[in-house]
């Protein structure tokens, strides 16, 4: 899940623009996972839509949890980034 999408919008620049200019490490997450994008400004509406998307990807992914598998895999690439960065 990635908030600020009113910010990528503000500036014109799209998801995947965004994602061609992020860091390596976040492309790394970013495409071995689901991705939504939140708009923090949404209208109420939009805010629901947004958040069943989410709940949706949830619920595809492993009976609808998000398994310890998930999360190391995504610390590994965390740990990685920052090893390499020192």
């Amino acid at each position: 899940m990635l908030t600020g999408k009113d910010d990528l919008e503000h500036e014109s620049e799209t998801l995947e623009d965004f994602t061609l200019n992020a860091p390596l490490y976040m492309k790394e997450i970013l495409n071995r996972f689901p991705v939504v994008s939140f708009n923090n400004r949404a209208t109420n509406e939009t805010k629901k839509q947004q958040t069943n998307e989410l709940l949706k990807i949830i619920a595809d992914q492993n009976n609808g949890h998000l398994s310890n598998e998930m999360y190391n895999s995504i610390e590994e690439i965390l740990l990685r980034a920052e090893d390499e960065s020192v």
